[in-house]
């Protein structure tokens, strides 16, 4: 069984950045992370009808999002892209995280540059808020 969520998110810019997450949770800076583990590995997301959905499975008991809420989840990926660049900025220190920064993350994106301004709209977004 899975939910469902749609995340708000809709162009390709914004799949790459929790296309990143997923990355970073499995293959990046969480890497052989038990603790982040269970999470990459019960969800996975898709552009479904112009839109970014996350897609969570239901099953297990040990089950991370198992009792949590929609926006509860949808939080849960904004964190790990507020995480990502502070974790970028312990390693280079010219990635601060602000809504103005227009650097280019080294830790996010695979075919498109992704800023870090960029990826705060989509923190934002994914927090419930609206973007400046």
């Amino acid at each position: 069984m899975e939910r469902i969520i749609n995340t708000g998110l809709t162009n390709g810019l914004e799949y790459e950045i929790l296309q990143s997450v997923f990355g970073q949770m499995s293959d990046g800076i969480w890497e052989n992370s038990p603790a982040v583990e269970k999470y990459w590995k019960n969800a996975k997301h898709d552009m479904t009808n112009g839109e970014v959905v996350l897609i969570i499975s239901e099953r297990g008991w040990d089950n991370p999002y198992r009792d949590k809420t929609d926006l509860e989840i949808k939080k849960y990926f904004a964190n790990k892209i507020k995480q990502i660049v502070k974790k970028e900025n312990e390693y280079y220190g010219d990635v601060e995280w602000s809504r103005d920064n227009n650097t280019v993350t080294r830790f996010m994106g695979y075919i498109l540059d992704v800023t870090v301004a960029d990826a705060y709209r989509v923190y934002d977004i994914l927090s419930g808020r609206k973007p400046k």
